[in-house]
């Protein structure tokens, strides 16, 4: 790789019947206690993003994740060398872990309303481009 290449990160988007959305409030990023994004973060040197975005379900959230069509992904470059690959998932195993904290310097995953997403983030364009990007239907 060289200095040029971007960076990519891989997250996943999972929404209950509900209408709430998987969401992750990262400890570092937290401004009264109300930070949201999606669950997601870098991907490793000889991944693949949709790898990556199940690794980091994991890692992140204890959850265990299918990406059923990796073709239904939300593609952005939100910085000059950061390109973020959001896909749509479904959870298969660990719906129970949602809520719990696996590494305290990381965050916790929540379900949250859809509009706390954005409107609590400082990631408000790219979080309210995703959310339109799979409410397209």
């Amino acid at each position: 790789m060289n200095d040029m290449s971007p960076v990519v990160a891989a997250g996943i988007f999972v929404e209950r019947e509900d209408g709430k959305i998987l969401a992750f409030k990262r400890a570092y990023d937290v401004v009264d206690d109300k930070v949201y994004g999606f669950v997601g973060g870098y991907v490793d040197e000889g991944e693949d993003a949709v790898a990556a975005a199940i690794r980091e379900a994991n890692e992140e959230s204890g959850i265990v994740v299918e990406i059923p069509n990796p073709d239904d992904c939300y593609t952005v470059m939100v910085t000059s060398r950061i390109q973020v690959k959001l896909f749509r998932a479904i959870i298969i195993d660990g719906h129970e872990n949602v809520g719990k904290t696996f590494d305290e310097t990381e965050g916790v995953s929540e379900w949250i309303e859809p509009a706390d997403i954005y409107m609590k983030s400082p990631f408000y364009d790219f979080n309210k481009a995703a959310l339109e990007y799979f409410n397209k239907e």
